[in-house]
């Protein structure tokens, strides 16, 4: 069973988008003060943003944990040198169901699984409790 997403239809932000880059062909987010995020998945690559390409500090990768000290399929990781770009602003909440949350991503249903050349989206939608991460687009 697909699971639908309620899109909010607005003029959306056009903050932050400097901060989506890609890594490895996939997506990944420059957080600020030299920090990468992108998939475990997408791994520990060079990121290039607005046209420019920072070398990823391969030892520095470090796989977030849930709670439980179970591994989520989050990577974060160092870039040098360190862009000139704001740090993105992260909630250490969890949203409140039926909230407004934001996606960035150029995953699952972004086209054809070989076309490494898919659009990076944003989505505006509202939290909930069974979406699941890897299901955004669907």
């Amino acid at each position: 069973m697909k699971r639908k997403h309620s899109i909010i239809k607005r003029p959306l932000t056009t903050q932050g988008w400097a901060n989506v880059g890609v890594c490895n062909r996939w997506t990944a987010v420059y957080l600020g003060r030299g920090w990468v995020l992108t998939a475990a998945h997408v791994g520990v690559s060079n990121i290039t943003l607005e046209g420019t390409k920072y070398a990823a500090d391969i030892k520095s990768q470090k796989r977030v944990l849930n709670p439980d000290e179970t591994e989520t399929d989050l990577m974060l990781f160092r870039i040098d040198p360190v862009p000139d770009l704001p740090p993105v602003e992260l909630s250490a909440e969890t949203p409140i169901i039926g909230s407004e949350i934001i996606l960035v991503g150029s995953g699952l249903g972004r086209g054809r699984k070989d076309d490494r050349t898919r659009p990076c989206r944003l989505l505006v939608a509202k939290a909930s409790s069974q979406a699941l991460g890897y299901e955004y687009g669907v």
